[in-house]
């Protein structure tokens, strides 16, 4: 039994439309295909855009960050400097002070010997009851 060419056409207009179905579902799947990889590539772009941007933020900051760590490292050192002054200016004002102090000193013990001795030259004065160096008394 052999098809009639009825059966083959009609066999043919089956396969025609099932072409027509899949190369439907072929067209949808690389339609689908392109859509998804042009979703993917958007998302990837959007990504690095991000990442360029916070780099570009993060190489901001840190330029920032090495400007401001540059002025408190001037200003630490500077600080350094003043305190070593102070430092060599305090020491000198010590050196100083202490020569001051002890030349007083030096006169003040001077100046109780002297009185020590007015004192007891007084005192042997007052004794012998010498008239000429007792002070006078004061009149009213």
């Amino acid at each position: 039994m052999s098809p009639t060419a009825g059966e083959l056409q009609a066999e043919v207009d089956r396969l025609v439309q099932e072409m027509d179905v899949l190369r439907g579902w072929f067209q949808t799947l690389v339609s689908g295909l392109m859509i998804a990889i042009l979703i993917a590539v958007s998302i990837a772009s959007w990504f690095a855009y991000r990442l360029l941007l916070q780099e570009q933020a993060t190489q901001a900051e840190s330029t920032q960050a090495a400007e401001v760590r540059e002025e408190l490292l001037k200003r630490v050192t500077e600080l350094e400097d003043e305190a070593t002054r102070l430092d060599e200016k305090t020491g000198e004002f010590s050196a100083e002070f202490r020569g001051t102090v002890q030349t007083h000193t030096v006169e003040l013990d001077q100046l109780r010997d002297r009185l020590s001795k007015m004192e007891t030259r007084q005192s042997s004065l007052e004794l012998q009851g010498n008239p000429e160096t007792t002070p006078p008394k004061p009149s009213n």
